[in-house]
Order: structure tokens, then sequence, then C-alpha cells
């Protein structure tokens, strides 16, 4: 095993020096090379997301996954007949702070299909018929969300748990938003994507890949004149929390339901995520929920068969971060589940776990993260994360020694920081009848939600 973690390593420290920057016409672009295989992969980066949405939730998410419905030359036919011959499809991914397009193939097919998708960029235009099919779609969708428990547990969770902030709305959107959208919106939206927002372009694949150069420029028209980045204009929520005496717990009613779906946690300060905190508070999240041995897995599952699953995490964007703990159980047991999860965390913020968990779950984190390196896709996904979180890029290929340094104290402090008991909020989606079983907890200070306010 020592012969082969070497090897690991030496891998990811090639990789890390076959990373190429250069500057197409003003536009930022880094090149990983691979002369592996016949095959390209390009990661589009725009410096802006759902904060565009400007209260049309769902606006921008629309606007790029709506890019493939219909140009002035080309219908939605013609452009997914085009997309199948070369065997590929454009993808795309909305955080509120930034969004990415996704699509690769064979190389000897990149200049085609980026010219495609310039084409798309700087002439999609919504057509109605597309518009309509695609609100018609959104609207079943949602009707559908109340048959997915754990979906809308997520989605609600997240709002109440961002309330007041920016980062609070819905990148998807709600049926009202969708069904508002007009062609017009999208295609401002098109744009001001397209001509105004700061974008970097990632690219793996062997060296011809490189001939898209002149597509970006001459295709697409990106130059250094676009140049905003949203996280630039918005505030940073970096506050520390203070504890309550009782965490909040909203409750929303899914009649007929035969679990209750269980979230907490709440949004931490990104200070607590700056450089490699980030690392200590992935050590920490994972000794308590990151893993099947983790604390509350062992605890809620192994000893008490209450659940599952159980999972928590906690993870940074630039200018705000969550803290996450899932699991779901059965009408009966959520106080149990709810007093369980409470024990588990007051014993890792008060240092009165098996401190040997800490050695063993660094050394899972650092077999775990080798395979970050293992494809380029996965590569390329976390430079770019560490790209907008401005974190130091050789702190990627520097982990294993990053988390080697990390005490069992400093384990502890950043758990009572982020899971700490007071600093939680908590949401149970499940039927009427749990209600009152976790009032007489009198543990929480309850608010009732409806989840028809969430669609």
């Amino acid at each position: 095993m020592k012969y082969i973690f070497l090897f690991l390593s030496c891998f990811a420290f090639s990789k890390s020096q076959s990373v190429k920057n250069y500057s197409w016409n003003g536009v930022d672009v880094v090149y990983l090379e691979d002369e592996k295989f016949p095959t390209y992969s390009v990661n589009i980066y725009f410096a802006d997301g759902a904060l565009a949405d400007a209260g049309k939730d769902g606006k921008v998410s629309s606007m790029l996954g709506l890019l493939s419905k219909g140009t002035s030359k080309f219908d939605q036919k013609q452009i997914a007949n085009q997309l199948d011959f070369f065997g590929t499809s454009i993808s795309h991914n909305i955080t509120h702070e930034y969004s990415t397009v996704s699509y690769g193939g064979l190389v000897k097919d990149s200049t085609a299909v980026t010219n495609l998708f310039c084409h798309m960029m700087k002439d999609a235009n919504y057509p109605d018929k597309e518009l309509g099919a695609f609100k018609k779609k959104v609207e079943s969708r949602f009707n559908n969300l109340v048959a997915n428990p754990r979906g809308l547990a997520d989605r609600v969770f997240r709002n109440l748990s961002l309330k007041g902030s920016p980062f609070a709305s819905f990148v998807n959107g709600k049926k009202s938003s969708i069904a508002s959208l007009d062609k017009a919106e999208l295609i401002e939206a098109r744009k001001y994507f397209n001509n105004k927002v700061y974008k970097k372009i990632f690219i793996s694949g062997p060296k011809t890949v490189l001939g898209i150069k002149n597509s970006f420029i001459n295709e697409c028209g990106w130059n250094n004149k676009a140049t905003f980045k949203r996280t630039e204009n918005v505030a940073s929520l970096d506050k520390k929390v203070s504890p309550n005496k009782k965490p909040v717990l909203y409750f929303a009613s899914f009649p007929g339901a035969n679990q209750a779906q269980i979230r907490m946690g709440g949004a931490p300060g990104i200070n607590y995520f700056k450089n490699t905190q980030y690392d200590l508070t992935k050590l920490m999240s994972t000794i308590l929920g990151g893993s099947f041995t983790s604390m509350l897995m062992q605890e809620l599952r192994v000893k008490k068969g209450l659940t599952y699953g159980a999972y928590a995490y906690a993870a940074p964007q630039a200018k705000y971060a969550r803290s996450v703990v899932t699991t779901s159980t059965k009408n009966q047991t959520v106080v149990e589940a709810l007093k369980t999860i409470k024990d588990t965390i007051g014993s890792l913020t008060s240092n009165k776990f098996d401190q040997t968990r800490v050695e063993s779950v660094k050394k899972f984190l650092k077999g775990k993260h080798l395979l970050k390196f293992e494809s380029n896709s996965s590569y390329i996904s976390n430079l770019i994360l560490y790209d907008h979180i401005k974190k130091d890029l050789s702190d990627l290929y520097n982990f294993s020694s990053i988390v080697d340094k990390f005490t069992v104290d400093q384990v502890v402090s950043q758990a009572k920081d982020i899971f700490g008991w007071g600093n939680q909020m908590a949401f149970v989606l499940g039927d009427s009848s749990v209600l009152s079983k976790i009032k007489a907890m009198n543990e929480f200070e309850i608010k009732e939600v409806n989840i028809k306010d969430y669609l």
C-alpha cells in the first residue's frame, strides 16, 4: 500500500504541472493537457449566477437551459440533430454566485461544437412553442415535488436556513416565477451573460483542441470588456451566529407521510472556511456525518436503527456557506431521532467522543482526495471551485500534509462554531401528528410553515 500511495501522490503532482494558463483576446483560459485519448472537455465559468435573477427566480437557469431550443437560424430539432451527430450535449449548472456550461466529445468535432455553442449564446431566441412546453414541464415538476418528501425538504430547508439573505432565492425558480417568464427577459439575460459577465474557460484534451480559440474570439465575440463579477457586488455572510437557548424548528405538515424528513443546520460565516479552515471543516463534518462510520450514522442507524442514512456537511461559496444535517425516520421515532442528533453533536462539541476517529478520518479523507485527480472532469471541477472561492490552488495538491496538522482541539472548536446546538435551525417535514410530539420535547421554538409557499 505504501508504494501505491506514493505513485498516486506523484500522479497528483504531475497533474498540477500540466495546467497552463492563456489569455485569448483578454479572456482567461486554463488548459489541462491530456494526450491519452482523442477527446476533449470544455467547462466555461461565468462569474454570475442566480443572483442575476433580480426577483424572477429561475430566470438565469432557464436562460441557459433553453439555449438549444431554437435560434433565428436553427430550430430545436435541427440543433438537437447536430448535437446528436457530434455525440455531445451542452449541460449547465447554476449557483447563486456563478454558473458553468460544459460540453465535450471527440477533438475532431471540438471546433464545430464550439461554433454551435457560440451561435446559441449569441442568437438563442426562445421560441414561444418551446418556452410554453418548458413552462408546462416545470409546472408538472413542481406539482410532483409533493410526492418527493426528500427533495421538498431540501428545498424548503435551504430557503429557511438562508432566510433574509439574497442567497435564499430559488435557483430553479418557483411555479409563479417560471410561469411569468417571457422571451424578452431571457434574451436580455443571455446578452448580459455573453457580453458583460466575466468568463473563464477550462479545457482538457490534446493540444489540437486549442484550435477552438478562434471560435471563442470570432464566433462568441468574447473579449476583455466582459468584466462583471457578482461576488464583487454582494456582501458576505460572515457574522458569527449568537447561540440561542432554544433552536428554532420549522414544521411543515405533509399529510399521510409515513416518514418525517429532518434537516438541521444554518449559515455559518465564511470566515470559518478561509484558507485551511476549509480543510479543517471538511475533516470535522466528515467525523460528524460524512461516511458510514461517522458519528451520526453509528448512533442513528447502527446502534438505534432509527434511519437508513444520515449525513452532515458544511461547505462555502465565495460569500456564504451552509451547514446541513440530513436524515429521515418513522413518525413514531421523530423525538428519539432529534434527541440522538442533539446528543451526538454534543459529544463532538464537548470533546466526549472517541478521539481515534480523528486520525482514522484523516486517512479516509486523504485516500478519497486522490480521486479528485482520477478524471479530468473531477479535477477541473475542483479547479473551478478553488478559483471561485479564492482558495490557494496549492492546497489542492498539499491536502494530505494540511490535514495531518489538525489537532483534536481544532476539530472540536470548529464543531462548536459550525454545528453547536445553539447555532442550529431545524426543519421537519412530516404528518401533522408529529408536531405534538416535537412540542412536548420543549427543546425548540416551533414555527409552522406551509409547503405551498415554497413551490
